[in-house]
């Protein structure tokens, strides 16, 4: 089998997992079938390897003398197989517990990125950024993975959502450091919410990140000025977690964020785009869905091919179902990408069967030699290691794979690995045992190809293409919820996404677009006040008492059905609300129901910011299980406390940063110009409440409640916009008025607890007699889609008129967004946002048949009706 005055290696059988090459370090493999992936593919060459580094490769390198020859005839060799981002070698499932780490979002903390422990090691502490993996690795376990052709891996580990650094090793050495490629090799961000643990949802985690980066700037900048004068000054303290960011905030190394939902991708590019960093996205089990946007913004992609479940699917639970399909997705994903041009990276995503995934991935139509690239040189050039490694290439790291067959194949096997130059050998299997094991492989791929796969989810028709054309509805009846009033037989006219006229001699111009409206309601399009349709990744972060700095414009979702759905009723404007299981919880987010579009296309622009207050049971918690009642406050006398707390800390943090205002302005170009305070996002937001900015929305039942946040409003000077639920309003209504603040309330929703036992549908009649601007809103996605019920309750409940019941559910609810200039009303300049009922809205058989947004169809009944019929049903015919 070898030729030459060499010392003869056998292929098979070796007892031994690793072959000493004494004191020669040199190979030649000979007569071998070699795939370089950067260049030609020959189809016999010799490949020369010589300490470490690959010295030769092609038809006619030239077998130095020396050279341990090895008859590679029959073999193919490859550049060793990357796992760019995985846990090879590191412990796993690493318990957390909330007496781990410290609060890092409290109204008290100081850094959110930092921490106190110097070295991460030994501690199950998920916020963790100063932890080095390579301090957790067990190099013994990792060297297994080169019996699956891996010969280089980045390890991090899958705990956590700031695990901290990540190490880029070759498989061989005695030890880990004798392993490392690239330390610190990357900083991580997982986007995976921490249970009873700040941050416990996806915004949660986007505003830690936020902080962190902040924190870091902050601290480079401190360091910096005093390093420049340290005379009369106070040393900076020091703090580990935020010296793991300066690199990150360098460039020197990558944050990479492990994003495994579409959005969670834009996430990482709105952080790249806010801090000017360099990002890198793992898992991106959805990135199809955003492969223009990835195309467009060349991001480096490091896909997963972990794609399973724990659990099987169960095809009699919809919810499985559903599961199933974003399985089958994720796993048609990279051949997706590859067709769209997209250029990836496959990585194991801490799956245990690397190999298995490829091959899952070339199932569902990722070319082989694309897998190929996708496992050795596309991680090493997202990585930076390209030039190293990655391809077979004189100069290169001798990280070779030999294979019994085509590489990747599920009959192909490894023969040898070379890490480093060094030789290693799998250990042949008993036949029998492989034989079997393949054989059962075998079957279940033959039986996994055969079986249907389950029908799609049938999804809502998309929303009409925008058009120049002007649109004209002719013969309806109009009720404007304006100066106007109720016009028969009316025409509205829209152009450019506005209402360009209204009434009924109204001339349509040659070529409009003309819906008959004969027999039909036009109405504004419905606001609701109260939502939490299109967020995404939890509604509430319940973590602390006050958690003003997530947003939910971070989290939202715009392929939830329920968009499509609330349309269908007539739904055009949604307030989308942090949940109130806090005293402070987020920031709220107007959207534009704008189906089919992207979340940022979503955002209504130029809407007032705001934020979600909660008082009473739900921030108390008391018998919560989620935070097993011992988060502060307890009760209703620490929901105020918490609420002064908070406030005061803003006034002191207001002052702070207007002391600095004041010094910057006053210094002259020639002196050092005053370091800026440490920015804090949480107090921030309540700065701008108290400077006016932002607008106050409050959950509340209670009516000593609803008097005591007046009163600590008051006190600290800023104005409350909205009570929302307020099922005790009637009973301060004429407070809430003087106050000027609005009432969004339920027409008939009461006992449900104890603290809305008060609760009457005479409410809405009650408080907008006392000149208290009502709404009614859901608070649920499936109330949404009949608000013109509610409103129609609300005249027969406390007998308000018609148009007062009309404006509960458009014009007041704009006024108390802010937003009632552009929408609640139908007025010529204003967004042509409009609903057209078969009959007035508040009859018993009244239904949507259109919804416009911007002058834009985006629900159609007749439209959709064809759609169902011509798609497929869940679980039917095919």
């Amino acid at each position: 089998m070898f030729r030459g005055t060499v010392t003869a290696v056998a292929l098979v059988g070796l007892a031994a997992s690793t072959v000493s090459a004494e004191k020669e370090d040199i190979y030649a493999l000979v007569g071998a079938h070699v795939v370089t992936v950067s260049g030609p593919t020959y189809e016999t060459a010799t490949v020369v390897l010589r300490d470490g580094v690959i010295e030769s490769i092609g038809p006619a390198a030239t077998v130095p003398a020396g050279a341990r020859i090895i008859d590679a005839k029959g073999l193919t060799l490859t550049p060793g197989l990357i796992d760019g981002f995985g846990g090879l070698g590191l412990p796993t499932a690493r318990a957390s517990s909330k007496d781990d780490s410290r609060a890092v979002s409290g109204i008290d903390s100081e850094t959110a990125g930092g921490s106190s422990d110097r070295s991460g090691k030994g501690k199950a502490n998920p916020l963790a950024p100063q932890a080095l993996a390579l301090d957790l690795l067990k190099p013994a376990a990792a060297l297994k993975a080169r019996d699956a052709g891996i010969t280089t891996a980045l390890v991090i580990s899958a705990d956590g959502v700031l695990p901290g650094r990540s190490a880029l090793i070759d498989l061989s050495g005695a030890d880990a450091d004798a392993m490392v490629l690239r330390q610190p090799a990357a900083l991580h961000l997982h986007m995976a919410p921490l249970p009873n643990h700040y941050p416990d949802s996806v915004m949660g985690i986007v505003a830690l990140a936020r902080q962190s980066l902040y924190d870091a700037q902050h601290y480079r900048d401190e360091w910096a000025a005093y390093e420049r004068a340290p005379r009369g000054k106070k040393r900076p303290r020091y703090d580990a977690g935020l010296v793991a960011w300066q690199d990150v905030l360098s460039g020197k190394i990558p944050l990479i964020v492990n994003a495994s939902r579409e959005n969670d991708v834009r996430r990482a590019m709105t952080l790249q785009d806010e801090f000017h960093i360099k990002v890198i996205v793992a898992g991106a089990l959805q990135a199809n869905r955003v492969a223009g946007l990835i195309k467009s913004r060349n991001l480096p992609l490091l896909v997963s091919v972990n794609f399973d479940p724990e659990k099987p699917a169960d095809e009699s639970d919809p919810d499985d179902v559903k599961e199933k399909r974003d399985i089958e997705e994720a796993e048609g994903n990279p051949a997706a990408l590859g067709e769209a041009g997209v250029p990836f990276a496959l990585v194991s995503g801490h799956a245990k069967d690397f190999l298995g995934g490829i091959r899952k991935a070339v199932d569902r139509g990722l070319p082989k030699d694309a897998a190929l690239r996708a496992v050795t040189l596309s991680p090493a050039e997202v990585l930076g290691v390209a030039d190293r490694t990655g391809s077979l290439e004189a100069g290169k790291l001798a990280n070779v794979v030999a294979w019994s067959g085509e590489p990747l194949a599920k009959d192909a096997t490894v023969k040898m690995v070379f890490v480093d130059g060094k030789l290693y050998e799998p250990e042949a299997k008993e036949k029998d045992k492989k034989g079997e094991k393949e054989d059962k492989s075998d079957k279940a791929a033959d039986a996994d190809a055969e079986k249907p796969k389950p029908a799609a989810l049938p999804s809502a028709p998309p929303a009409e293409a925008a058009s120049d054309k002007p649109l004209a509805i002719v013969g309806a009846t109009i009720l404007t919820v304006g100066p106007q009033g109720a016009i028969d037989k009316g025409t509205v006219l829209v152009q450019g996404g506005r209402i360009a006229a209204v009434g009924r001699d109204v001339t349509i111009p040659a070529g409009a677009r003309v819906i008959d409206g004969a027999g039909r309601f036009v109405m504004p399009g419905i606001i609701d006040a109260h939502s939490h349709t299109a967020i995404e990744g939890g509604v509430n972060e319940c973590s602390n008492s006050v958690t003003a700095e997530v947003r939910i414009a971070d989290v939202v979702d715009h392929r939830d059905v329920n968009v499509y759905r609330e349309l269908a009723g007539g739904v055009t404007t949604v307030n989308a609300l942090h949940g109130s299981c806090n005293t402070i919880g987020g920031q709220t987010q107007v959207l534009k129901l704008r189906w089919g579009k992207t979340p940022e296309e979503m955002i209504f622009q130029g809407a007032p910011r705001g934020i979600k207050l909660a008082l009473g049971e739900n921030p108390k918690r008391a018998h919560s299980a989620a935070t097993r009642g011992d988060r502060y406050p307890r009760t209703r006398m620490g929901v105020e406390v918490v609420l002064r707390t908070a406030f005061k800390e803003a006034q002191a943090y207001k002052k702070v940063w207007d002391e600095y205002e004041r010094k910057l302005k006053a210094s002259g170009p020639k002196d050092e110009k005053p370091l800026a305070p440490r920015k804090n996002l949480q107090l921030e937001e309540l700065k701008d409440i108290l400077d006016g900015k932002v607008f106050v929305h409050s959950h509340c039942y209670r009516a000593d409640e609803i008097l005591m946040l007046m009163r600590v409003a008051d006190e600290f000077g800023f104005k409350v916009r909205t009570f929302q639920h307020v099922l005790e309003g009637y009973k301060v209504a004429s407070e809430i008025a003087r106050h000027g603040a609005g009432a969004s309330t339920f027409i008939d929703w009461w006992a449900f607890k104890m603290e809305a036992l008060d609760g009457i549908p005479y409410n809405p009649a009650i408080l907008a007699s006392k000149g208290v601007r009502v709404s009614l809103n859901s608070d649920s996605d499936e109330l949404a889609r009949r608000l013109y019920w509610d409103a129609a309750k609300a005249v027969k409940y406390g007998g308000v008129t018609e148009a007062e019941a009309l404006k509960m559910i458009t014009l007041n609810p704009a006024w108390q967004l802010g937003i009632d200039k552009r929408v609640g009303s139908i007025e010529v300049g204003k967004d042509a946002d409009l609903a057209v009922f078969s009959a007035h809205p508040f009859s018993p058989d009244a239904r949507v048949e259109t919804t416009l947004v911007d002058g834009v169809v985006n629900f159609d009944r007749n439209r959709d009706l064809a759609s169902r019929a011509a798609a497929p049903q869940e679980g039917g015919a095919r």
